[in-house]
């Protein structure tokens, strides 16, 4: 799903896509955490005597744990994200309790890196990372855009900051 186009400094969505993937990961990750205390708390039951007033509550946190991460947390991350793409600058923001809006001056980018894990491979899905002049917070990466949309992006940021465009190894084009 490609995101809806957007007038000028008007906020853009990530690709929606996004939120699945992010349900995966975050059922792995916190799925390999509750697997690991419902182990660890059985073992201690069993071995050690330890009683199950204090194991329960831990499994039920975790539990909690996961279907935060699998239900809930996916969702309003999406709905917290966005980016928009203005005249002489790039804005990013995200965040459900520690809100984040960056802004970079598109004079301070350096280059443009585009980046496809497996998972966002599989959804058809990538990361933009534009990387600027300095050494703190010298980085931003954009995640869960449509491949496409990200290329396109990528291209648009690159005319707009005035950078020389540089041809991947397989680019087949004739000079």
């Amino acid at each position: 799903m490609a995101t809806v186009a957007a007038g000028p400094d008007e906020y853009r969505k990530l690709d929606e896509r996004v939120v699945a993937m992010w349900t995966i990961t975050g059922m792995i990750g916190s799925g390999v955490v509750l697997l690991g205390g419902l182990a660890g708390g059985t073992a201690l039951w069993l071995f050690a005597r330890v009683s199950p007033l204090i194991i329960i509550p831990a499994w039920l946190i975790l539990a909690s744990n996961f279907l935060l991460e699998t239900r809930w947390l996916p969702r309003k991350r999406y709905e917290a994200t966005a980016y928009r793409i203005g005249v002489g600058f790039f804005e990013f923001r995200s965040g459900l309790l520690w809100k984040t809006s960056v802004m970079i001056p598109m004079s301070r980018v350096q280059h443009i890196d585009l980046l496809r894990s497996p998972w966002e491979q599989h959804y058809g899905l990538a990361t933009l990372d534009l990387h600027t002049a300095g050494t703190t917070k010298a980085s931003q990466k954009v995640p869960g855009l449509e491949a496409g949309t990200a290329v396109r992006i990528r291209e648009e940021l690159i005319a707009a900051a005035d950078l020389e465009p540089v041809d991947s190894p397989d680019d087949t084009r004739k000079e």
